[in-house]
């Protein structure tokens, strides 16, 4: 749509994970999970995001749903990296209905992903369980390719930005 009604305007998309500097001076809009700090900036809040971890149909039927944290630890599941890509070790899981905490065991992990896109892939076809952002498979868990894990347990919240040169022309 947005093409579609700005036909002079070109789209270049980069999924760069974490931006933490203003990426080219070619460079109009940026959507960021923080901030960007700069006099010549503009940082506009977007929202909020929680990754959870989810499953494939196929997963709940060959292996169960874990009903507690504690039985991860006997699930197949799919580990993350931290922002700088190096493996993590443990995940600080919080329940967002009385904010108690678990330190999830990741060092076990086989398979390894930094990007939830990506994680949703394997583990669907895989068989795995995975993490990913709410809005990333809400059409899934609609249509009940995807179903949640442990759903009042999220892993990372994570703030969305929309940063902006200060005098962006049209």
């Amino acid at each position: 749509e947005f093409v579609e009604l700005n036909e002079n305007v070109k789209l270049n998309l980069d999924f760069t994970t974490n931006i933490y500097k203003w990426p080219s001076e070619d460079t109009n809009i940026v959507i960021c999970s923080s901030a960007i700090d700069h006099d010549m900036l503009d940082n506009r809040f977007l929202r909020t995001e929680y990754s959870r971890l989810y499953c494939g149909k196929g997963y709940s039927i060959k292996y169960g749903i874990p009903e507690t944290p504690d039985e991860l630890i006997n699930h197949r599941f799919i580990g993350p990296f931290d922002t700088y890509n190096t493996p993590l070790s443990h995940i600080l899981m919080k329940n967002s209905k009385n904010n108690s905490e678990y330190l999830l065991d990741t060092s076990r992990a086989i398979i390894r992903a930094n990007s939830f896109l990506h994680m949703r892939k394997i583990g669907l076809e895989a068989n795995y369980i995975f993490g990913s952002y709410d809005t990333l498979v809400a059409r899934d868990i609609q249509n009940g390719k995807v179903i949640p894990v442990l759903p009042e347990w999220h892993a990372y919240r994570t703030d969305f930005y929309l940063t902006t040169k200060k005098n962006i022309t049209k």
